[in-house]
């Protein structure tokens, strides 16, 4: 079959090329959005979960933020300062326990006892001075408290010579 080309023809040809090349797109494009509505319901979990990632990331950096220890402070230094702004003065010698080492964390017990016999405290000025231990770090705080009557001639019923445990807990790093 031999078909003389004339212009009509060719605009006829071009046209069906045409007309075919769009039902061929038409037909690609729906099946593409038949993979994009059957992988839409995990793409929203897994953006649900990015949010909520992102929010526990900021709330973390917030957190240590205002953590005092996690900020570069040393742990001495953060009891000693706790003493000062409880205004309950520096009235305690701080000893560093061992370090107990666990698989994915290390424990370290400082303890603190007052440096001399007479000192002794109230059981206000003692809670207001481990508030102010916890207060300000996540990374340490009071596992043990044990309290003595007061042996200071004048000492009221309500006056005590503590001895506390803090307990500083790190992650591992590896």
């Amino acid at each position: 079959m031999n078909i003389e080309w004339d212009f009509e023809k060719g605009l006829l040809a071009f046209m069906a090329a045409l007309i075919l090349g769009g039902v061929g797109v038409i037909i690609w494009q729906r099946s593409t959005a038949k993979e994009l509505s059957a992988a839409l319901p995990t793409a929203e979990s897994q953006l649900a979960f990015i949010g909520k990632t992102a929010t526990e990331i900021y709330a973390l950096r917030s957190a240590i933020r205002d953590d005092e220890i996690a900020g570069g402070m040393k742990p001495f230094d953060y009891l000693e300062s706790q003493e000062v702004k409880s205004k309950i003065g520096k009235k305690f010698r701080i000893d560093p326990g061992t370090v107990d080492d666990y698989d994915t964390y290390w424990d370290k017990v400082w303890s603190l006892k007052p440096t001399q016999s007479n000192f002794d405290f109230d059981r206000e000025t003692l809670g207001v001075f481990l508030i102010y231990i916890e207060a300000k770090t996540t990374l340490m705080k009071v596992t043990r408290i044990k309290l003595d009557e007061s042996s200071r001639r004048g000492a009221t019923d309500d006056d005590w010579s503590p001895l506390i445990e803090v307990t500083e807990r790190r992650a591992t790093t590896n």
